[in-house]
């Protein structure tokens, strides 16, 4: 019998960890809000029903089983975790900013993408397979007024939010171009969307 390979590394844990290279890369400048956002709401929307398809698969549970426990599996779905808590960490800034255009403009795209994550985890429990999961409601984070604070992605603070998620793959946060960054916002656009970090303003 033909042994069946693990799913396809669609977002691979390593592009959420370290952030090691800014090479050739640099800050955006005049960017608009809502273009940022949606750029990087369609990639996390995209690999989270990348995600849902891959578990939805041939794969038996026994086979899940095996995946979700060697350090390739272990990657891939702390990875697909990652690209939620982007998300939701941009749900909570538009939260905030409830009557902004950029809320408006981007609602039905939040909404595919918690519909997206929702088919992931169903998924998931339909083969049995437990997936990493955690706090993902940031609703009670507001956006910080303070340049120096703000994650120049989401704009929430850029500190690390271990207390409120020990799940969380990473906490961490980076300097780059004279602003603060979550690391998994920074991987996340840098890997998917473009080298050129946003640096967004609070105001």
């Amino acid at each position: 019998q033909q042994q069946q390979q693990p799913p396809p590394e669609t977002s691979g844990g390593d592009r959420y960890g370290v952030f090691l290279d800014l090479n050739g890369g640099s800050g955006l400048t005049g960017e608009n809000k809502a273009d940022v956002w949606q750029r990087l709401l369609t990639q996390c929307n995209r690999l989270l029903k990348e995600a849902a398809r891959t578990v939805s698969s041939e794969f038996n549970s026994d086979v899940w089983r095996e995946v979700s426990q060697c350090d390739k599996g272990k990657a891939y779905f702390k990875g697909v975790l990652e690209v939620y808590r982007v998300a939701m960490r941009l749900q909570a800034t538009l939260t905030h900013n409830a009557f902004s255009n950029e809320a408006k403009q981007l609602a039905a795209l939040l909404a595919d993408t918690k519909k997206n994550w929702q088919a992931y985890v169903a998924a998931a429990q339909a083969a049995k397979l437990e997936v990493p999961q955690s706090n993902v409601n940031f609703n009670a984070t507001a956006p910080t007024p303070d340049r120096s604070l703000a994650c120049g992605v989401c704009l929430l603070p850029a500190t690390s939010d271990a207390a409120l998620d020990a799940a969380a793959v990473n906490t961490s946060r980076l300097a780059a171009f004279g602003r603060m960054y979550h690391a998994n916002c920074a991987n996340l656009w840098h890997n998917l969307v473009d080298k050129d970090l946003p640096t967004l303003s609070p105001v």
